[in-house]
C-alpha cells in the first residue's frame, strides 16, 4: 500500500492537537484502526504492544503517547517534523528538561577547557560564525596556508601526532558531499569547528571495527547512493567553545535530523568519560565501543557512543529549544 506523505500546515497557528494530528493521517491514508496498528507494530518494536482500545484512547484524546513514539509515528509517514514538533501540543517534563540543561552545562563549562567531544583549548576569542557544507565548500574560504595554521594550532592545543592531523588535513581537501561543517573563526583562523558526515546506516559495522582497531581519523565510507536509503551521521568534531557557539552547533545539530529524517542514527566520538556517561543518560545512548586511542602523543580513553536519532530529537530539552527558538525552519 503506497502510504501518502502528510504536511503538517505551516499556517497553523494554535496549537495541534495529537489527537486531531494521529486522525488527519490516517484519514488522509484511507487507513482503520486496525491499518494503523498493523503499520505501527511492524515498523517499530516499541509499538508491539499497541492494541485497539490504547490506539482508540490516542485518537480521542483521553491518552497521548511518549514523544518518542510521536515522533517515530510522524518518521512513518514522512511528516515534516519541524513543524510537528513546534506545534504540537504536548506537556514536556521540567525534571527531564532540567537533566538536558545540566547535560547542556556541563557541555558549555567543559568547552571551555576541554571539550567534550573534540579538542583542548583555553583560549577566549572574539569571532564570526560560518556555516561550510557542500553548497559552501571550505577550500573556498580556507588556502593551503590557512589549512597549515590551524594544523600547528591544533598540534598545540591536543598535542596531536603529526600524522593525525595531516590525514584530516588531507580528508578536509576532499570535499566530499557527505560532509558539513561549522567553524568557529576569529582574525581568519579556525579555532574551533564542528563537522559530522552521513553514510548508510550499514556502515556501522565498519566503523565500529575500524575504531577497535584504532585506525579510524575520519569515516572513510563512502556517502549514501540516494536521500531514500537510511543513514548514519557520524560527529567527527564536536567541540564546545563558549554559550553562543555550543548553543549554535547544538541547534545546528538539531536542524540538520528534523530536516534529514532518514538518518536513524547519531555516532559520537568521546574522550571524557563523565561526557559518555552524561550523552549516554540524557538521550539514552548506547556504548558501542572503548578503545586506548593511540593517536595522540598521551593516549588516551575513547568511547564510540551510539543516540536513536528520534531518542535524540523527543528529548524534552531539544523539544523545549525548538519550541521556544522557533528557528529550525531556515
Amino acid at each position: 500500500m503506497k502510504i501518502k506523505s502528510v504536511q503538517v500546515q505551516k499556517g497553523y497557528r494554535e496549537a495541534m492537537q495529537f489527537s486531531s494530528f494521529l486522525k488527519q493521517i490516517r484519514l488522509e491514508n484511507n487507513l482503520t484502526q486496525n491499518d494503523m496498528i498493523n503499520r505501527l507494530t511492524t515498523e517499530a518494536s516499541i509499538f508491539e504492544s499497541l492494541n485497539l482500545m490504547s490506539y482508540g484512547r490516542w485518537e480521542r484524546g483521553k491518552s497521548t503517547p511518549s514523544l518518542n513514539k510521536i515522533l517515530t509515528i510522524a518518521k512513518s509517514f514522512d511528516v515534516d517534523l519541524s513543524n510537528l514538533v513546534e506545534k504540537i501540543d504536548i506537556s514536556l517534563s521540567k525534571t527531564k528538561i532540567k537533566q538536558f540543561d545540566e547535560w547542556y552545562n556541563y557541555l558549555v563549562n567543559s568547552g571551555v577547557s576541554n571539550s567534550l567531544f573534540g579538542y583542548n583549548s583555553s583560549d577566549s576569542f572574539s569571532y564570526k560564525k560560518s556555516r561550510f557544507d557542500k553548497d559552501f565548500p571550505l577550500y573556498e574560504h580556507l588556502n593551503t596556508e590557512n589549512i597549515e595554521k590551524i594544523h600547528r594550532h591544533c598540534l598545540k592545543l591536543m598535542a596531536f601526532h603529526g600524522d593525525i592531523y595531516g590525514c584530516i588535513a588531507n580528508e578536509i581537501n576532499k570535499q566530499r558531499d557527505n560532509w558539513y561543517y561549522l567553524v568557529y573563526l576569529s582574525r581568519q583562523n579556525l579555532h574551533a569547528h564542528f563537522s559530522w558526515s552521513c553514510h548508510n546506516l550499514h556502515a556501522l559495522t565498519s566503523l565500529v571495527e575500524k575504531y577497535r582497531q584504532n585506525s579510524l581519523c575520519l569515516l572513510s565510507e563512502p556517502a549514501p547512493n540516494s536521500q531514500n536509503e537510511d543513514q548514519l551521521m557520524f560527529v567527527s568534531v564536536f567541540m564546545p567553545y563558549d554559550t553562543e557557539w555550543t548553543a549554535y552547533t547544538v541547534d545546528q545539530l538539531t536542524s540538520f535530523l528534523l530536516q534529514n529524517p532518514r538518518v536513524k542514527k547519531l555516532i559520537f566520538n568521546t574522550h571524557i568519560k563523565e561526557a559518555a556517561l552524561k550523552t549516554s543518560s540524557t538521550f539514552h545512548g548506547t556504548t558501542l565501543a572503548t578503545v586506548t586511542n593511540l593517536n595522540y602523543k598521551t593516549p588516551v580513553v575513547s568511547r564510540l557512543i551510539e543516540v536513536d536519532s528520534v531518542d535524540f530529537l523527543s528529548n524534552h530539552g531539544i523539544v523545549d529549544r525548538i519550541k521556544r527558538k522557533n528557528a529550525f525552519h531556515r
